[in-house]
């Protein structure tokens, strides 16, 4: 989903979503599943206090990004270190790892 500007959004067709957004200084939101065919490890989630749509820079980069943090998170998922060549197992106490990235910087095209 690629919203380049949160206040043009229908607050019919998102309500509570425009609603919560409008209390933040986002103005333009872009999500990109972390998804190759059914296999699924979340979901990055960019976005900038200006409105506008990507460039194809910016697209690009994002992309590249998702791409690197859907093997990182799948790496964690299956129990593989990459930190020692991939090949390394490891266990985890819980169930299944979570893993939660968060940064506050504009969008850029480096990954």
């Amino acid at each position: 989903m690629l919203v380049s500007d949160l206040h043009e959004i229908g607050h019919t067709q998102w309500p509570m979503f425009a609603e919560a957004a409008s209390r933040t200084s986002a103005r333009a939101l872009y999500t990109f599943p972390l998804q190759i065919g059914v296999i699924s490890v979340g979901v990055l989630i960019l976005y900038r206090d200006q409105p506008g749509p990507l460039t194809a820079a910016e697209l690009t980069g994002a992309l590249l990004c998702a791409n690197v943090s859907f093997w990182t998170l799948l790496d964690l998922r299956t129990g593989t270190n990459p930190d020692t060549g991939g090949g390394a197992e490891y266990r985890s106490s819980g169930h299944h790892r979570t893993a939660t990235f968060s940064d506050r910087r504009p969008v850029t095209a480096r990954c």
